[in-house]
């Protein structure tokens, strides 16, 4: 079934994909002015979408959709040099078209344009000798944790392997549709956005430390409290360039119940070679047994003039997520193509997601397929 509600955003997209980069190079600076009291204010955003389709085993859906791995967004971000350090302030918001994570074959998210729940940014931050402050909505300090990714690849795939067909629901092997989603067994645990304060200490040969506690604000339903904790590197031995972070995260409900999780995640590439490896893994400590590992194994290279080519496959294998005694795995092959003379990366993405369950008589596997673009400006 293919969701002709959408025609008119790969129009939109289409055009915007064509027009974008020559509007980009026909006005360089275009983004970038001078305000009062001192301060440089920068519009920055990016356009990234394509089409989808999954194959649930019994049906297959069609749609166009927003890049759940990378979504289209837009923000403005103002910085002045006080003297002591840089004092900034970040409005960031992504358009609210429906995602690839999100819809399924029963559940079409409406499209939001700059509502409640599109917020990313809205916060200010100070970067001095002594370390980075940031009040408002933002990352915690666990964000990206689970995501350290040197392959290129993660517009179409990296440990938030969900990214497309996150909304879709396993069937059983004689077709009714179960309550279970791709999402809810394929987690990462990474920290996401809140209202909090954050302070991350200054980096020192490649290591910080950072800390942050807030609230849940975008969702309304979400009145928990959340704290976490992480530890980053960052740094190159040779030709290796190498990334490392580790994190603690912890969610407390009003009613006092706590659950916790551990991740963590590394990834180097020799640059020669071209050749990357990422290794990612979660645990849940309280409130439930699951955890995951993932791998991927990337190769990047010049082969064309268009620019970079970047190849990678990665595996996930997930056990006890939602479901006590139950296996989620999944394979995807992703390719991204830069097309440098308009500030363009194409992708491509094949992954399937398969789930067993010691309770039950098994699930359809369910394919993705995920074609688009993307455009920064």
């Amino acid at each position: 079934m293919f969701d002709r509600s959408g025609i008119w955003k790969v129009l939109a997209f289409a055009g915007l994909a064509m027009a974008g980069p020559a509007f980009a190079q026909s006005f360089q600076g275009w983004n970038e002015f001078d305000g009062p009291f001192g301060v440089n204010w920068t519009i920055y955003g990016q356009i990234s979408g394509g089409f989808m389709s999954v194959d649930d085993g019994f049906e297959t859906d069609q749609a166009l959709v927003d890049n759940g791995n990378s979504g289209t967004r837009i923000g403005i971000i103002g910085e002045r040099d006080i003297g002591t350090g840089i004092a900034s302030f970040t409005f960031e918001t992504a358009l609210g078209t429906r995602g690839s994570s999100q819809i399924g074959q029963t559940s079409v998210p409406t499209d939001s344009i700059f509502g409640r729940r599109t917020l990313r940014f809205l916060e200010l931050k100070y970067q001095g000798s002594l370390g980075n402050y940031a009040i408002g909505q933002g990352s915690m300090a666990t964000d990206g944790v689970a995501e350290v990714d040197f392959s290129g690849t993660s517009l179409a795939a990296y440990s938030f392997v969900s990214g497309a067909g996150g909304g879709f629901s396993f069937r059983d092997q004689s077709g009714p549709l179960t309550p279970i989603i791709v999402s809810g067994v394929f987690r990462n645990f990474d920290g996401g956005r809140r209202l909090r304060i954050r302070y991350d200490t200054p980096e020192y040969r490649g290591f910080s430390i950072g800390a942050a506690l807030g609230k849940e604000v975008v969702n309304p339903n979400d009145d928990n409290t959340y704290s976490d904790f992480s530890v980053r590197y960052s740094g190159a031995f040779g030709d290796i360039e190498t990334g490392v972070a580790v994190g603690y995260g912890r969610i407390e409900t009003p009613t006092g119940a706590v659950s916790e999780a551990l991740l963590a995640s590394a990834s180097a590439w020799h640059k020669p070679s071209g050749i990357s490896v990422t290794l990612a893994t979660g645990a849940q400590q309280r409130g439930s047994a699951g955890s995951y590992d993932y791998i991927k194994l990337g190769y990047r290279q010049d082969w064309f003039a268009l620019g970079e080519t970047r190849l990678s496959v990665d595996y996930y294998a997930g056990r006890d997520l939602l479901v006590t005694s139950s296996e989620s795995q999944s394979v995807g092959v992703a390719v991204v193509q830069d097309i440098d003379r308009y500030g363009i990366e194409t992708f491509l993405l094949l992954r399937r997601y398969a789930m067993e369950d010691a309770g039950t008589t098994g699930f359809e596997d369910v394919t993705a397929l995920f074609a688009g673009a993307r455009f920064k400006f």
